[in-house]
């Protein structure tokens, strides 16, 4: 059984939108165009392999790049707004073990330390449906849900390298590795339960506008972890200002495997350039 802990996991990713073309029709408005997409995730830690070497130091790191189509209708009658997302990605995952204990397949029984090196490249199809509905009322200003999937479809590529780090008179060995299951789904809503206008704060605030406001957001849902630990249930917190600017935290629990919950810190940042359709934009 492979336990993680003191593991340090740093996530970053981004979206760029090109929507030139929109469609009004009686109260309502579609907008489409095609998006791009970047995420990494990069890990560093100790697992345990085995109880005689607890202090193996793993580095991990995933690059997947997606481009797709995307879509955009909002009803401004019902406070509603739902987007829309499907494309494909290109994904590189590189795995490193700084110092593993391992038996030599050609000698069984045959025990010494050495680096393990992994590389998996894969393409799949990526799904994104998201939904925001808003209200006036002070105490539920709306809710946001969040849905969005990943599956391999192309071949995967798996390159393993075992390199020895003591000096034995044994060449390196390299293995044809089996791909680490990586579809993905993921679901959240995001209940807004108090808005807080800056106004009321900020008497010099420049815009009036109803999304210039602090939300208090608890966030539910299912969330895939990693390959070890599957897919578990999240609960958090975020702090949603000005519409631009998401603090956020969640818990994991129940999760496929007896490993350590997970506590994530999550700050997300918005820009949005665009014309006056960009006013459309949900929280």
């Amino acid at each position: 059984m492979r336990n993680r802990q003191n593991q340090d996991e740093l996530h970053a990713g981004g979206y760029g939108y090109l929507r030139p073309l929109a469609l009004s029709f009686s109260d309502t408005l579609l907008i489409m165009g095609v998006y791009a997409a970047f995420d990494t995730t990069w890990i560093e830690g100790h697992t345990f392999v085995d109880m005689d070497n607890p202090e193996d130091l793993v580095k991990s790191q995933s690059i997947p790049f997606s481009v797709g189509f995307t879509s955009k209708w909002s009803l401004p009658k019902h406070n509603l707004q739902i987007e829309f997302e499907i494309g494909h990605y290109w994904s590189r995952i590189e795995s490193e073990d700084e110092d593993l204990q391992f038996t030599v397949p050609q000698i069984p029984g045959f025990l010494f330390n050495g680096k393990l090196k992994k590389i998996q490249k894969e393409t799949g199809l990526s799904v994104y449906f998201g939904l925001v509905w808003t209200s006036q009322r002070k105490y539920l200003s709306g809710i946001e849900l969040n849905l969005s999937g990943s599956h391999p479809t192309g071949t995967k590529e798996v390159d393993m390298e075992i390199t020895k780090t003591k000096p034995i008179s044994l060449p390196d060995i390299e293995l044809d590795g089996k791909p680490t299951r990586t579809g993905t789904f993921i679901g959240l809503l995001y209940v807004k339960a108090l808005s807080l206008e800056l106004m009321s704060i900020l008497p010099e605030f420049p815009t009036k506008d109803k999304h210039h406001s602090i939300m208090l957001e608890p966030v539910v849902g299912v969330s895939y972890l990693d390959y070890n630990r599957g897919h578990g249930l999240i609960a958090g917190i975020r702090l949603n200002i000005a519409r631009f600017i998401g603090l956020s935290y969640f818990h994991s629990f129940k999760q496929k495997t007896d490993a350590p919950d997970v506590d994530v810190f999550r700050i997300e940042v918005g820009l949005e350039i665009g014309g006056r359709l960009s006013g459309i934009k949900g929280s």
